[in-house]
């Protein structure tokens, strides 16, 4: 019989909120990071997320687990229903699977529990506990006693469903291996994320390698190895990966012409922006903003409400 230490689960998992929100089209959520997880799932419309340099398209019933430290944003071409909430593990363990996930992305086709998708979870967990109407968590501060009492135990009940959730995402992850090698020294993985941090927040500078290395105190060719074992791209392409996507920002959020967008991301020329963008794109940047606008400006289909 398996032995366990049930002390320390009274606070494993801590989740600072949850909220169901119906976002229009156009709605956006700036570049920013947090020291938890957080945990995204796209209800209706679709929903742009950005997480360090990375796209990730999400449609009706795909979710994504957002690590700590990254940078992160969001962007909706379309009205769009999302749930989201913020958590933290005291289970190092536990951490550890999801600061090691690879592709952080959940697919609505997968099934991740008891050969059931997410979209299952998500429904009941809405309308047991009322999600759409509260905003948040229950509230536990009630002028009545007896009220107070009740909403604390609501709050319990939550907490365990959203315990669930997280050990059957943990279990999914594992048993899919889509882990990084785990040889990797967290402190490695550390350096790693703020070079990341550091290159996002000097995205519009002319910058070097050298620059960055100085900046952690480092040597250029160990911050170097670091970030290649843990993101598995060098940092000179990352940096260039960074700057594509705020140009696609730039080209479908705003009419900003070419060549200032050119200047703004430090690229050498309109010239080498073009060249760059189209290899990584597939296509020249006026195509993109071009095919983008025209798709997202079709008529889009009324939400049904959830009220």
């Amino acid at each position: 019989m398996g032995h366990y230490n049930l002390s320390s689960l009274y606070s494993a998992l801590r989740i600072m909120d949850i909220q169901l929100d119906l976002v229009e089209k156009g709605w956006s959520y700036p570049n920013h990071r947090h020291s938890f997880f957080e945990f995204i799932y796209c209800i209706s419309g679709e929903l742009d997320q950005w997480v360090n340099g990375e796209s990730y398209d999400l449609k009706p019933g795909d979710a994504i687990i957002v690590k700590p430290d990254l940078y992160h944003h969001s962007f909706t071409h379309v009205a769009t229903e999302y749930l989201v909430f913020h958590f933290d593990i005291e289970m190092k363990e536990v951490q550890s699977v999801f600061q090691l996930i690879q592709n952080p992305i959940i697919r609505a086709d997968e099934m991740v529990n008891n050969q059931e998708p997410l979209s299952g979870w998500v429904s009941n967990f809405i309308e047991e506990f009322n999600i759409k109407k509260q905003k948040k968590a229950p509230n536990l501060v009630q002028e009545d006693y007896v009220e107070n009492m009740y909403s604390a135990v609501s709050t319990l009940r939550l907490h365990s469903r959203v315990i669930e959730l997280i050990s059957v995402l943990a279990q999914y992850f594992l048993s899919t291996e889509r882990l990084q090698d785990t040889n990797i020294p967290s402190s490695q993985i550390r350096i790693a994320h703020e070079s990341a941090n550091w290159l996002e927040n000097n995205l519009n500078k002319k910058i070097k390698i050298e620059d960055l290395a100085k900046n952690l105190n480092l040597h250029r060719s160990y911050v170097s190895q670091c970030f290649k074992k843990t993101y598995g791209i060098s940092l000179s392409d990352y940096l260039i990966r960074i700057r594509i996507r705020e140009a696609r920002r730039l080209l479908v959020e705003t009419d900003t012409p070419i060549e200032f967008i050119s200047h703004q991301l430090s690229f050498y020329s309109a010239g080498h922006f073009s060249r760059t963008f189209r290899s990584l794109m597939g296509m020249s940047p006026l195509k993109f903003r071009k095919d983008k606008k025209n798709h997202y400006e079709k008529p889009i289909k009324k939400l049904s409400s959830r009220e």
